[in-house]
Order: C-alpha cells, then sequence, then structure tokens
C-alpha cells in the first residue's frame, strides 16, 4: 500500500507465473504462503494479469456502455442501477476493487499513486471497451472510472457484506486502514514525517503491519486464469 509506484512497477515474470499457477492450483495455504513469501510487484503484477486476461472484463460488454453513459453525467443512481445487472462476483469484486484502490489514492503522498496513475494503470484493465483495443481508452471512460472512484464509500454503503470485507483487510493489511492512521504509522519509515505529528510519538507506535498480497476474496480464491466462465467470488 505505501510502495511508491505500487501497480505501476513491473514484476519478476518467473516469480508472476509462478504464483499464477499456485492460484490456479486452487491449493488455498499453499497461496497465502506465497503470497506472503513473493515480492509485493510480483503480487500486484499477477493481479493486474487476471483481471486483463478474464474473457469478460468486470463491468462486462453489455453494461459498459451504461457505466461510462452515468459516469460522464456523474449519476450515481445510474451507477448503482447498472451495477444491480451485474453478476454477484462480477459487483462484488467491482466494489471491493473500488473502495481498495480509493484506499491506495489516501497514501498517494508515500506511493505516488494519485487517481490518475490509478486510471493509467486499471482503467484499461477493468473497463475493457466492447472494441478490445488495448489502445482505446476514450476521456469519457476514463471521467466514468474517476466518478466510480471517487464515490466507492457511497456505493460500498449499500453492500455490506463487502464493505466489512474490505474494512476487515484494509485493518489487518495497512498501516491504520485511512490517510491519517496510514500517514502516522508510515511516517517510521520514512523520514518525510507529517508536520502535524510530533516525531516523538513515533517511538511509540507499533511496527507497521506486513502486507498480505492479493485483497482477500469474497468467498473463495478467483477461478483459474485459463477458464472461460466469468469469476465468482
Amino acid at each position: 500500500m505505501l510502495r511508491e509506484g505500487i501497480f505501476r512497477i513491473s514484476g519478476v515474470k518467473t516469480e508472476i507465473d509462478t504464483l499464477k499457477a499456485c492460484f490456479e492450483s486452487g491449493v488455498e495455504a499453499s497461496c497465502y504462503e506465497a503470497v506472503q513469501k513473493a515480492d509485493i510487484d510480483a503480487v500486484t503484477g499477477v493481479l493486474k494479469q487476471y483481471f486483463r486476461e478474464l474473457p469478460e472484463p468486470l463491468f462486462t460488454y453489455t453494461n459498459f456502455g451504461k457505466f461510462v453513459k452515468s459516469g460522464v453525467e456523474k449519476n450515481l443512481a445510474g451507477i448503482k442501477g447498472a451495477l444491480q445487472t451485474l453478476p454477484q462476483g462480477h459487483k462484488e469484486t467491482i466494489l471491493f476493487m473500488l473502495g481498495f484502490l480509493l484506499k491506495v489514492t489516501e497514501y498517494q503522498d508515500l506511493n505516488k499513486m494519485t487517481e490518475t496513475n490509478v486510471g493509467i494503470v486499471f482503467v484499461p484493465t477493468l473497463m475493457r471497451s466492447p472494441s478490445d483495443d488495448e489502445n482505446d481508452e476514450p476521456e469519457s471512460l476514463k471521467e466514468a472510472f474517476f466518478f466510480m472512484l471517487q464515490n466507492a464509500n457511497s456505493l460500498l454503503k449499500d453492500e455490506p457484506k463487502v464493505n466489512n470485507l474490505l474494512q476487515t483487510y484494509m485493518a489487518e493489511n495497512t498501516c491504520g486502514g485511512g490517510s491519517g492512521g496510514g500517514a502516522t504509522r508510515a511516517s517510521s519509515m520514512s523520514s518525510n514525517l507529517p508536520p502535524t505529528i510530533p516525531p516523538s510519538s513515533i517511538a511509540t507506535l507499533p511496527p507497521p503491519a506486513p502486507f498480505a498480497g492479493l485483497p482477500p476474496p469474497i468467498t473463495q480464491l478467483p477461478p483459474s486464469i485459463a477458464n472461460l466462465p466469468p469469476p465468482m467470488f
């Protein structure tokens, strides 16, 4: 979460392939162990690859236009309505990712991942257009993504199961689970201390929790990347 350039730095291909094979094996315990040992860039790399290789993107080709139109028009009700038309696994994964990525941007002073940088990485990955052209990234598509990202907390209020999962994950795998607490405890690893935090107070803080890797699934590990069916979490 605090790593500078997280999601933008490419991981080592051999490590990514090892993690991918582990997830495809379906052995949950060994996957968690592999994630704990892996370099963070390999973990983020396999996550991006998983979404990129889905035959049907999370927002689905059928509903793609609804999300873009509602996002450009700043129509939150339209976004919520479009979410309800998605398969359950797609909807829950979208909401978790939006909430998670919003948290990533809250640490942008440390990780340099502004909304723009998050969009550069995830717009073409999560919101592939029906044309399936990797270079097709119109401003309207980015505008829709940023609107959903900025309103992630409002969207999550309607889905308590996903929201509770996200909050649990953030509490266990980040430095405080929010911009204030994260900046405070992260400062113990950085010489860039927030001006409002006395340096003397840093010594009393517990060490930061280790990053646990990929966001935990809703009910089970993601399906094999090679499988054609859409993800069912």
